[in-house]
């Protein structure tokens, strides 16, 4: 009897330790996250600019991926590539971001590496943070630094206004071109 009474008791006690096991892991589990996509506004001495920043997921809570696309290229003749990097959670609510873009300008090839550091407010809706922005030509040395402030927040999915206008499409004139008309 007291095989069976212990037996029962060791089972019980196993299975309230599984079932706390994952209520610990949720407790510790950031209540901030910084996946999806965000609207954000670089201010620098060169102006305000519209950028675009999507952040992954990675291997664990604390870390993930980036992409980050502006509305214009880097200057007038310039054209880069989208920026690809990493971000990494450094508190609660602080992040680390690093990208990089390969940019050309009239065939002078260099790349830009940003380091963002940015704190998400309690909601995971917006974010304030600053910007380093190092250009290296293409032998690795450095050819430029300048800094901005980032002010983000979250795109959310939505369906259109009510009552939105949405314009009709205007019938198009197909019309054979000249050297296909009978004639």
């Amino acid at each position: 009897m007291k095989k069976i009474l212990r037996a029962i008791l060791t089972t019980i006690i196993l299975a309230a330790a599984s079932l706390l096991q994952p209520g610990e892991a949720n407790a510790q589990t950031p209540k901030i996250r910084i996946e999806g996509a965000w609207e954000v506004i670089l201010t620098g001495g060169g102006g305000s600019f519209n950028l675009r920043y999507t952040f992954a997921p990675g291997k664990t809570i604390s870390e993930g991926t980036m992409i980050f696309s502006t509305e214009l290229d880097a200057g007038p003749g310039v054209v880069c590539t989208p920026s690809l990097g990493a971000w990494k959670r450094i508190s609660a609510n602080q992040f680390l971001a690093t990208n990089k873009a390969v940019c050309n300008e009239s065939g002078f090839v260099f790349t830009i590496k940003a380091f963002d550091t940015f704190t998400v407010n309690d909601s995971s809706s917006a974010f304030t943070g600053t910007s380093t922005f190092i250009g290296f030509d293409e032998n690795g040395d450095e050819i430029f630094t300048d800094e901005a402030t980032l002010t983000g927040a979250i795109l959310l999915a939505s369906p259109p206004p009510l009552f939105a206008k949405i314009p009709d499409a205007a019938p198009v004139k197909k019309e054979t071109p000249g050297r296909y008309r009978k004639r």
